[in-house]
């Protein structure tokens, strides 16, 4: 348990840089500070492709629900337990009542009014669309009133919502269920709040508009950092002490699951990936860390570069790979991963990266080189070379023939001294292309153009070389060796 100090505007300031993060397992994720203040464009209790999982084409990814509006009236007094930045002000300042915070499982949140505790978890089930956050009021006086007001965007996640540029809010409310859309199905958030009375803002319109958000992280990064949100109106509890209150936040319709249910499989789940961690709590957390960036792709997995706003990226998938699953015994995702790669190879090389539509795009000279250094480091732990041989070995030596002969972006092998040329500045359609691990670029300006002969690229080149001779000898083939 992390014990928070007593309140004053520095504790603020530490606070509001000190983050937690749930993810689904298909790229989604809830984020945000351990105060529930959003500080970046990306913080929010649900931000998933509301397509994931599914048939449908991609949507991106999406802040579906950004965060929840929590009160707590004991008796006469309301106490506001949000903290939100706006521009010029700190409101309201709920980060004076959180006593707690921990994450053993999930993020866990424990609130002290004076005469009441309560107790917030949120936590995502491992494979679903969904955000859980479950409150209960460990202590109190008497019986207390937990109000909830949803604020959403709907809006893609690498850019901000504004009233002015919605559509008009869609929203419907059926007995515990709620829905709200701004920008059609694709923004749709759908809530659960099984005995939560929902009353609705209608005067003077269909819900309301909280105003000039400012998110200071974004603002450090000299981006813009307004938010406008939307509130359709307030969920409502009587809790008697012991009590608890839930809701599902979803991109899809989701029914009415058994929350204690999710809990407990996803508890069971979690604990079975400490297999192995021992009691030390870094370890432990750094099992829990490296589950968070495998994802599932194209019927495989894949791994996510960095949260945020990164999606999978070949060279960090292969940089990573051995370090998230060799490391804590997970051999069998190592190899998942490397087929899901593999089965996306073109002309010799993996993709550079997916986008948010699940295209895939090929600027890379290394990716493919580091491909070759994992699949050797899994060799060196295993000795299984079952795995290797067949259509591994195979796309290897298509990747080794590939870089020889010369392949897209002008990567190719300069047969005079046998170095790899990382392209020649320029792709075969006149784009200017950044092909190594320095790939800023800003509109056709390549900020660090590194084409020709690059060092690392061609320490990767050799051990490639070196590690599709060492399989070809053990594969007994030595015309490839």
């Amino acid at each position: 348990m992390m014990p928070v100090p007593q309140p004053d505007q520095s504790t603020l300031e530490t606070w509001l840089q000190t983050e937690w993060l749930e993810t689904n397992g298909l790229g989604g994720f809830a984020c945000s500070t351990v105060v529930g203040c959003n500080t970046r464009r990306y913080h929010g209790l649900l931000v998933t492709d509301p397509h994931a999982g599914t048939t449908q084409p991609p949507a991106g990814r999406r802040v579906l629900l950004n965060k929840l509006e929590e009160t707590l009236m004991c008796g006469e007094t309301a106490h506001d337990l949000s903290t939100n930045l706006y521009v010029g002000t700190v409101h309201p300042e709920g980060y004076h009542y959180l006593t707690a915070f921990e994450r053993h499982l999930w993020p866990t949140f424990t609130y002290d009014t004076g005469s009441a505790t309560l107790r917030k978890e949120i936590f995502i089930p491992h494979g679903k669309n969904l955000t859980v956050i479950r409150y209960e009021v460990v202590e109190a006086d008497e019986i207390v009133t937990l109000m909830v007001s949803p604020l959403v965007s709907g809006r893609d996640f690498h850019h901000l919502s504004n009233a002015s540029a919605s559509d008009s809010p869609a929203i419907v409310s059926q007995d515990d269920h709620l829905s709200v859309a701004l920008f059609g199905d694709v923004s749709r958030l759908w809530l659960w709040h099984p005995q939560g009375r929902f009353s609705p803002i209608t005067e003077p319109q269909n819900g309301c508009w909280y105003y000039s958000f400012d998110y200071s992280r974004e603002a450090e990064r000299g981006l813009d950092h307004i938010e406008d949100l939307f509130c359709p109106g307030r969920i409502t509890w009587e809790l008697q002490p012991g009590e608890s209150a839930v809701i599902i936040a979803s991109g899809t319709q989701v029914g009415e699951p058994d929350p204690d249910e999710l809990a407990a499989e996803e508890a069971d789940r979690r604990s079975r990936l400490l297999e192995g961690a021992g009691d030390d709590s870094v370890t432990r957390q750094l099992f829990f860390s490296a589950d968070q960036f495998i994802i599932e792709r194209d019927g495989g997995k894949s791994i996510i570069a960095g949260y945020p706003w990164f999606s999978d990226w070949g060279r960090d998938t292969m940089i990573a790979l051995p370090g998230l699953t060799l490391a804590i015994g997970r051999h069998d995702d190592f190899r998942t991963i490397m087929r899901t790669w593999m089965a996306h190879m073109r002309d010799g090389l993996i993709p550079n990266c997916f986008g948010e539509d699940r295209s895939a795009a090929y600027n890379t000279a290394d990716a493919t080189l580091w491909m070759a250094t994992a699949l050797r480091l899994y060799y060196e732990q295993t000795g299984d070379m079952d795995f290797i041989a067949g259509p591994v070995y195979d796309a290897l030596i298509e990747a080794v023939q590939h870089h020889i002969a010369g392949t897209r972006n002008h990567i190719g092998m300069d047969a005079e001294d046998a170095l790899l040329i990382a392209g020649t500045g320029q792709a075969e359609d006149g784009v200017p292309t950044q092909l190594t691990w320095m790939d800023a670029k800003i509109g056709d300006y390549v900020v660090t153009p590194r084409h020709g002969k690059p060092v690392e690229i061609n320490a990767l080149w050799y051990n490639a070389l070196r590690t599709t001779q060492l399989f070809a000898e053990k594969l007994k083939a030595p015309e490839q060796a």
